[in-house]
């Protein structure tokens, strides 16, 4: 399928008009009208932006464009895996939205057609990444576990209660600090524990076994 056509059917497929999807890009109407009609050859940085306004795999772009070929990509089991898994999340966000989509839906037909693709989905995820469920189940327990964290320590700080926290024999020490909207940006999450480190550096440590 040539590039251009390609862009088309999923401009069309998100409901989506030809002005639409050239404003989103700030690109001009025409000029993405020549794309389309094969008349103009889009640019690597114009296919990226494509990519996230169409909700299309970057590198699949490159390809059908004739950027890239089969031949030319290798991956390692790393990225391999990685690749996977963003498939894996992206069906299941998918299917969730579906699930949101026919809880509200009043449409016969939409209803139809919605449990249709869900079927498809649950089918798809069942067969390709069934060895997923296990791992699954160990984020979500380690996701609930890091809430549990974050909210025992946040009713320890309204009470006034020291907060445990732990560093290793060279005083090396990794904490985050929060808000009730966030937390604390990497950059200085970084540099706060390096300075509470050399903090601890030759300070007399207690044995809180001790009764005394």
């Amino acid at each position: 399928m040539e590039i251009g056509t390609f862009i088309k059917e999923k401009r069309k497929a998100k409901s989506l008009t030809l002005r639409e999807l050239a404003n989103s890009i700030n690109l001009s109407h025409s000029y993405l009208s020549q794309i389309e009609n094969g008349q103009r050859k889009a640019s690597p940085e114009l296919l990226e932006k494509l990519s996230k306004s169409l909700d299309v795999d970057y590198m699949q772009l490159l390809e059908k464009a004739g950027y890239i070929s089969e031949e030319n990509i290798t991956l390692t089991k790393e990225e391999e895996e990685a690749f996977e898994a963003a498939a894996f999340l992206k069906t299941s966000e998918e299917l969730y939205t579906i699930n949101q989509q026919l809880a509200e839906s009043k449409s016969v037909e939409d209803k139809k057609l919605l449990i249709e693709r869900r079927e498809s989905l649950e089918k798809q995820i069942s067969n390709q990444w069934k060895h997923y469920d296990e791992l699954l189940k160990d984020t979500l327990s380690h996701l609930s576990e890091q809430v549990e964290l974050i909210e025992m320590n946040k009713n320890s700080y309204y009470k006034g209660t020291p907060t445990p926290i732990w560093v290793d024999s060279q005083n090396n020490i990794n904490i985050q600090i929060y808000t009730d909207g966030g937390m604390l940006n990497p950059e200085d999450t970084k540099t706060l524990n390096s300075m509470i480190k050399g903090f601890l550096f030759d300070k007399k440590f207690l044995d809180y076994n001790d009764e005394n």
